[in-house]
């Protein structure tokens, strides 16, 4: 039976991020058309209809064949490019990734931990003060493309001043931004943090990534951190994401997306509120 439409009749889950990096490369199937994954390997009569690529590094013939692929066949909708914002010729690069008719915005991985090594995808922690990541960030509005934020807890207040100085920009948070550790001290960090994002109507929420740190996960575990996160921000802004196939490393999509479908019935949301949690949102966000 189909999940999706027998719990929320028109909702569809909205994204698949896809980061080849070298502790999962067998999860990205190089050799394997990317069109073909909604159909074959990920939708499994769910309804999926929008897939959409994130990657943490790319290089312009990969975009040129990931177009082409969406030119003949219509997947993927989207393309979340990467670039260093800091870079001198990101004016340049920005340009080239823009001639892509299919990209929309630019996702540079910012997660930096002060304590924990192990969960830095940044060199350091000062993109978000430092002049010349700024002035890559202003240059995004001449290509109207989102910015994909990711980053760590202690982040958090940071990213909520450049939203704030930044109004025009549009950015989404990956991953509800990371509540790794559930402490009470450290939630209450968390909070603090989404909180004052929450401040600023041009910052989104991908309710996704939560497997990638909490590996015997479950709805419970799952339950109050969305709760949270789509009544600090309302359902206008936020959006469900799968983080596949990252994310089958701890669970399955069934599993993740009937935790999902779960949550919105004990929310007791509508089905107008649904779908935009599992698809509206992005379509508009995205511009897809």
């Amino acid at each position: 039976s189909n999940v999706a439409s027998d719990r929320f009749p028109v909702s569809c889950m909205n994204a698949v991020d896809i980061r080849p990096s070298q502790s999962i490369n067998n999860l990205w199937e190089d050799s394997q058309p990317v069109a073909t994954m909604p159909n074959r390997r990920l939708s499994q009569g769910y309804g999926i209809v929008l897939l959409l690529l994130f990657f943490c590094s790319l290089t312009l013939f990969r975009y040129r064949w990931l177009q082409r692929i969406a030119d003949a066949t219509g997947f993927p909708h989207g393309i979340v490019a990467y670039a260093d914002l800091s870079s001198p010729d990101i004016g340049v690069q920005l340009g080239e990734q823009k001639s892509f008719p299919n990209v929309r915005g630019i996702r540079q991985m910012l997660d930096y931990h002060p304590v924990k090594e192990e969960w830095r995808q940044a060199p350091h922690d000062r993109f978000l003060t430092d002049d010349s990541w700024l002035t890559g960030l202003k240059l995004m509005r001449k290509y109207n493309m989102v910015f994909d934020l990711q980053l760590h807890v202690p982040q958090l207040q940071s990213s909520a001043n450049v939203a704030r100085c930044h109004p025009d920009q549009q950015f989404i948070l990956n991953h509800a931004g990371f509540p790794a550790v559930l402490t009470d001290d450290a939630i209450r960090s968390w909070k603090e943090g989404m909180s004052a994002l929450a401040r600023h109507d041009n910052v989104t929420v991908k309710l996704s990534g939560f497997l990638q740190f909490h590996h015997t996960w479950s709805k419970a575990l799952l339950h109050p951190l969305v709760d949270y996160v789509i009544n600090t921000f309302s359902v206008n802004r936020c959006m469900f994401g799968s983080n596949f196939p990252v994310g089958k490393l701890h669970g399955s999509f069934s599993e993740l997306l009937t935790a999902y479908l779960d949550i919105c019935e004990d929310m007791g949301l509508s089905q107008e509120d649904a779908d935009k949690l599992f698809r509206d949102n992005a379509l508009r966000l995205y511009r897809l």
